[in-house]
């Protein structure tokens, strides 16, 4: 749980020294909420996609909450919420809620991300 965190606090700094050794070379993220209707992901990112947006210092903050683990062996399956605060012009994109769905293998000894999925929280506590 606490990776969850440090990867958050790593995407607001743009830390990519961290972000590049936590995110497996086959990292995906897709993103949105169309997926959950039956329709197309609204975005995908890869490593070197979400390194990119990263890099750019779009978010003033991603704070980690209402976090679960599940362990099988090497492999992790954590879900949660985010609350998000970026730069956008945007008012709704401004400030807002995700939960997640991450997946996370250990690789070589360390804990890796392999796969990111949100989707926007429309309703409920943030």
């Amino acid at each position: 749980m606490r990776l969850n965190t440090e990867i958050e606090t790593a995407v607001v700094k743009g830390d990519i020294a961290f972000l590049e050794r936590v995110l497996a070379a086959d990292f995906r993220f897709p993103h949105g909420d169309a997926w959950t209707a039956g329709g197309r992901t609204a975005n995908v990112d890869n490593k070197r996609s979400w390194l990119a947006a990263a890099r750019e210092g779009f978010f003033v903050s991603r704070e980690v909450s209402a976090q679960e683990v599940e362990l099988h062996g090497d492999v992790a399956l954590t879900t949660g919420r985010i609350r998000v605060r970026s730069r956008s012009n945007d008012p709704r994109a401004r400030d807002y809620s995700i939960r997640f769905l991450r997946v996370y293998a250990q690789r070589e000894g360390r804990w890796q991300l392999l796969s990111h999925r949100t989707v926007r929280q429309t309703s409920g506590p943030d």
